[in-house]
């Protein structure tokens, strides 16, 4: 038997490439290879995969349903790592493992989304309020440059109306 095909290995239910199997004497190791719970086995053209890579045997598949970015949550319900996995088929000793391509170190994770430590600076009152807000929700700023949302450990500026230099920064520390 010839070598003419490669085996992709890819999550059931996300689609999303876990592996690619390339044999080293013919076709018939492809199907020997052991496919884990939630995986699903295709077999496509080497040439393919030499003219295009994973990329183009993902192609094949189909798009997977989300970007495989996803986020390791610690038991304090706290993002502490970001890893390239399907959480159906991976789980990691360090914890829960939770599809996001935005929640980053840091986040916390609710139960149903993450959240992050914002900081509102209000130039009309002068005052910065602390708050945890959801990942997912744009920065807010208001047309009037009243309220502004920073993340911690970022910087703003803002319009005061002339009670301090027109372009203030606001320094905000978790």
């Amino acid at each position: 038997m010839a070598l003419t095909s490669v085996g992709a290995f890819y999550a059931t239910v996300s689609k999303l490439l876990q592996r690619v199997f390339i044999p080293s004497v013919d076709d018939s190791e492809i199907v020997a290879q052991p496919i884990a719970g939630g995986e699903t086995l295709g077999i496509y053209p080497l040439a393919t995969f030499q003219a295009g890579g994973p990329a183009a045997i993902q192609a094949l598949i189909g798009a997977p349903t989300f970007s495989g970015r996803c986020v390791v949550v610690d038991g304090t319900n706290t993002v502490i790592d970001s890893v390239i996995a399907d959480p159906v088929l991976y789980s990691d000793p360090r914890g829960a493992c939770i599809a996001s391509d935005r929640a980053t170190n840091g986040d916390k994770w609710t139960g149903s989304y993450f959240t992050r430590l914002f900081a509102e600076y209000d130039s009309s009152r002068n005052i910065v309020a602390v708050g945890p807000y959801k990942v997912d929700n744009p920065i807010a700023v208001n047309a009037g440059n009243k309220l502004i949302v920073v993340p911690v450990g970022g910087a703003a500026w803002a319009k005061v109306g002339g009670k301090v230099p027109t372009k203030s920064a606001v320094i905000v520390t978790g």
